[in-house]
């Protein structure tokens, strides 16, 4: 069952990150969170990591259970509950991912009841921006929008789907909507 929130400033919107405990389903303290920062190459990107960190730091995960992952090992996606994909540039982040089968590794780990959670570079990443996109959502997903979006998302997506900072996309297995 695939478990996605794609949003442009992580979990701003503290409704987000109750969403994201909502669809987890596990005490706060035993999720095992995958915490992948290669799209943050600049110092300003950088700088945003620790603020990401730590909003789930303040939803109840432990430290000890967030690994920081910039694709340098092979790792076992299935020792985790949720993949968190920070922000940063977004081309950097798909070669990374693509040099890794990363794809391939993501849908396995969906199929298996993981939640994949991106934010700004990490949620376009899914998207059909660029070519090299993983397509997992069937459009164009502008970030950061300052346009209150709210209209319907209708399937099939062939439309461009706007998100303000407040907002997020839900991918519940068949199920797209806008949440905020």
């Amino acid at each position: 069952m695939k478990k996605i929130i794609l949003t442009s400033a992580g979990f701003e919107n503290k409704k987000i990150a109750f969403k994201f405990l909502e669809l987890i389903n596990l005490p706060a303290e035993k999720i095992k969170v995958l915490f992948i920062t290669s799209a943050a190459v600049t110092n300003e990107q950088k700088a945003i990591i620790p603020l990401c960190h730590k909003e789930l730091i303040d939803i109840g995960l432990k430290n000890f259970n967030i690994k920081y992952y910039d694709f340098e090992e092979l790792i076992n996606y299935e020792n985790y509950d949720a993949i968190y994909v920070c922000g940063g540039s977004t081309q950097s982040l798909l070669k990374k991912m693509k040099e890794n089968a990363f794809e391939h590794l993501l849908e396995k780990f969906l199929n298996k009841g993981g939640i994949y959670l991106g934010v700004s570079a990490g949620s376009i990443a899914l998207a059909k921006n660029f070519p090299e996109g993983l397509g997992m959502l069937n459009c164009i997903l502008k970030v950061h929008s300052k346009e209150n979006e709210k209209t319907e998302i209708t399937q099939p997506l062939n439309q461009e789907i706007k998100i303000n900072d407040n907002q997020a996309i839900v991918i519940e297995e068949n199920k797209i909507y806008f949440f905020e």
